[in-house]
C-alpha cells in the first residue's frame, strides 16, 4: 500500500535525528583533521566509542543539550568553533562539498590556455627551453593529510627541441621521520620501487632552503632571454599532483615562499607541439593560425608514448646510485626519457637533427635475423623494441629512438630484446 505524506515525513525525520555521541564524533574528526588525519565519517564510532564513555556527564550533557537543540530547530546543523551549515548523511558541510573531478579539468583548461599563450607558434618553438620535473616520494601515505608524500629524490633538466637536454640538476631529498603507524608501508614502497632506503640514507639533503635555491637558481638561469616570460615545467599528467604537492611541502618545510607557479601536463604540450608542426613548417611561418591537414595526436596516444620501457635500463640515463643498484625508479631517470620520447616523436616533424643529446647513440652494429618456420617474412628486432620487415639490405645499421632510421613496414612487435 502507498504511504501517507505524514507517515514518510516522520520516518525522514527520524533518520535524520541525531544524538549528542554524533556531535562529539564532529568534534573529534575535527581535531584529528587537524593533526593531519582524514578519518571518514562511518569509521569515527569506534574510534570516538571509549573516549566517550570516559566523558564525565556534564560534558555529555552539552553534547545532549546540542542534539536536542537542532532536533528542535529542525535544521540539523553543526556550530563548532564559528562553522555554520547543513551536513549530509556522511557528516560532511554541504557547502564545503567539491567536484573534484571539475576542478580538476578546470585547472587543466586554464594551464592549456597559458601554454598556448607561453609557446610560439612559429619556428622559434624549436629554441624555446623547456624544463622536465619530476620528484619521486619514498612512499605514498594516502591516510595522511598533511604528509601524504614525502620527497626523497629530485630531478629537473633543461631542454629544447634544437639543441636537446641542455642540462640537469639531480637531489636526494631528506623525507624526515617516517610517520608512526607507517613504517613498515614506507619500507614495502620503498622495496617495491626506488629502494631508497627510509633513513639514515647519506646521500639525503636535509637543507631544503639550499636545494630550492638550487632549483631557483636553475630555472632562472634558463629563462634569461628566453621568449617565455615564465619557466615552463612539465610533468606527467598523473604526476602532476604528486609533485606540486612535494614541491608545497618544501616551501613549508624550507620556509621560503612558492616561486613556481604552475606544473604544466607534458601530454598537453606533446598534443600541442604535434598540432602546430605542420603550421611552423609551412612556408608563411610568420603566421600563427593553427592549420592542421592531418589528424593530432589523441591524449591516449600520447599516454602510450610516455609509458615506453624501451629506455628503462638505457645506459647513462639513471643518477648513479640507481645505475649501480640498476634500479629503473629513479627521478633523474624518468625527466631522461621524458626527453627522450620528446626527441623521438617531435623532432622529425619539426624537421630537427637528432643528436646524441636528444636520444643515445646506439651501436652500428648489424641487426639480428630472427629464426622462425616460416621464412616469410623475416623479422628483425632491435634493441629499442620494435620489429621491422626486413627490406633485403642485411648489413644496416640500428636507427635512434624506435628504428626510425630504416624505411621499413611496422608490423606487430612480437617481443623485446635482441633475438
Amino acid at each position: 500500500c502507498l504511504l501517507s505524506s505524514s507517515r514518510i515525513s516522520k520516518m525522514s525525520s527520524k533518520k535524520k535525528q541525531r544524538n549528542g555521541f554524533f556531535y562529539f564524533m564532529l568534534d573529534m574528526r575535527e581535531e584529528l583533521r587537524r593533526q593531519g588525519r582524514n578519518v571518514p565519517m562511518d569509521q569515527m564510532s569506534a574510534l570516538a566509542g571509549p573516549r566517550w564513555r570516559h566523558l564525565s556527564d556534564a560534558e555529555k550533557a552539552a553534547y545532549n543539550l546540542r542534539a536536542k537543540h537542532e532536533k528542535r530547530t529542525g535544521n540539523y546543523q553543526i556550530r563548532s568553533e564559528g562553522c555554520v551549515g547543513r551536513m549530509d548523511c556522511m557528516g560532511e558541510l554541504l557547502s564545503e562539498r567539491r567536484d573534484i573531478a571539475a576542478e580538476r579539468e578546470e585547472r587543466r583548461r586554464r594551464q592549456k590556455e597559458i601554454l598556448k599563450d607561453c609557446l610560439p607558434k612559429t619556428k622559434e618553438v624549436i629554441l624555446t627551453k623547456l624544463y622536465l620535473f619530476d620528484i619521486q616520494p619514498l612512499c605514498e601515505l594516502k591516510d595522511l593529510e598533511k604528509e601524504r608524500w614525502l620527497p626523497c629524490e629530485m630531478a629537473i633538466v633543461e631542454y629544447s627541441f634544437e639543441h636537446g637536454i641542455h642540462r640537469s640538476l639531480h637531489k636526494f631529498i631528506d623525507p624526515g621521520p617516517i610517520p608512526i603507524g607507517y613504517r613498515y608501508e614506507a619500507q614495502s614502497q620503498s622495496d617495491r620501487t626506488h629502494n631508497i632506503p627510509v633513513d639514515g640514507f647519506e646521500l639525503a639533503v636535509k637543507d631544503y632552503r639550499e636545494i630550492l635555491s638550487q632549483l631557483q637558481t636553475f630555472v632562472s638561469s634558463g629563462s634569461e632571454g628566453a621568449s617565455a616570460s615564465i619557466p615552463l615545467l612539465f610533468a606527467k599528467r598523473e604526476n602532476v599532483e604528486r609533485v606540486q604537492f612535494c614541491l608545497e611541502w618544501l616551501y613549508d618545510k624550507a620556509g621560503v615562499p612558492p616561486f613556481i607557479e604552475n606544473i604544466f601536463e607534458l601530454e598537453t604540450l606533446i598534443m600541442l607541439v604535434d598540432l602546430y608542426s605542420e603550421s611552423i613548417n609551412s612556408r608563411d611561418s610568420s603566421d600563427s593560425s593553427i592549420v592542421r591537414h592531418g589528424p593530432s595526436l589523441t591524449l591516449y596516444q600520447v599516454t602510450e608514448l610516455l609509458n615506453t620501457s624501451v629506455y628503462d635500463y638505457e645506459i647513462g640515463t639513471r643518477c648513479g646510485w640507481h645505475e649501480h643498484r640498476e634500479i629503473k625508479f629513479c627521478s633523474l631517470a624518468t625527466v631522461n626519457i621524458y626527453s627522450y620520447v620528446i626527441s623521438d616523436h617531435l623532432c622529425p616533424k619539426l624537421k630537427v637533427s637528432i643528436t646524441p643529446r636528444h636520444l643515445p647513440e646506439q651501436p652500428e652494429q648489424p641487426v639480428g635475423i630472427i629464426k622462425s618456420p616460416n621464412p616469410n617474412p623475416p623479422h628483425r628486432t632491435f634493441s629499442r623494441g620494435v620489429t621491422e620487415v626486413s627490406t633485403g639490405i642485411h648489413n644496416m645499421g640500428m636507427g635512434r629512438g624506435r628504428g626510425r632510421g630504416l624505411k621499413v613496414i611496422r608490423q606487430p612487435m612480437a617481443g623485446r630484446g635482441m633475438k
